[in-house]
């Protein structure tokens, strides 16, 4: 009975413990060029999610955080890129292995792309694998005001 008691409670200790909030971390920008006058211009950003856990709720922040970044941006196409942090999607490591990115993360770490046009957020897509598997439009919000 002592034991089912303890395991019970250390369940329930584990179960309530914080979890890190998700942070995005700069990476780079991408600018297309305009070709000319009639050529929409168009932009992508890379962050990285450090603490990042696959649950509704830590996606719903990143959500959030997705809004503050794009919601301003004042291109014709902006594209948000999120790749969770690993041992080789991490600042460091980019900077010494940038193609990384491409060998590595496009197909390991990469999560989200949000897309706006013309201003408007129109989508966001969720990726596993370098597939994605939802691509819905989903209503974004602002992050919540802090206190």
């Amino acid at each position: 009975m002592k034991n089912i008691s303890f395991l019970i409670i250390t369940m329930l200790l584990l179960s309530c413990r914080s979890v890190k909030p998700p942070k995005l971390i700069f990476y780079q920008d991408i600018k297309h060029e305009e070709l000319s006058k009639s050529e929409p211009k168009v932009s992508a950003s890379i962050y990285i999610i450090q603490n990042y856990s696959s649950s509704v709720r830590i996606e719903k922040m990143i959500d959030s955080l997705a809004y503050a970044i794009g919601n301003g941006k004042q291109d014709n196409q902006y594209i948000l890129q999120l790749y969770k942090e690993s041992s080789k999607t991490n600042l460091i490591n980019l900077k010494k292995n940038p193609r990384d990115l491409d060998r590595y993360s496009d197909v390991q770490d990469h999560l989200f792309d949000y897309v706006w046009y013309n201003k408007k957020f129109i989508g966001k897509q969720k990726f596993r694998n370098g597939q994605i598997i939802s691509d819905k439009n989903v209503k974004l919000s602002p992050p919540p005001k802090e206190k």
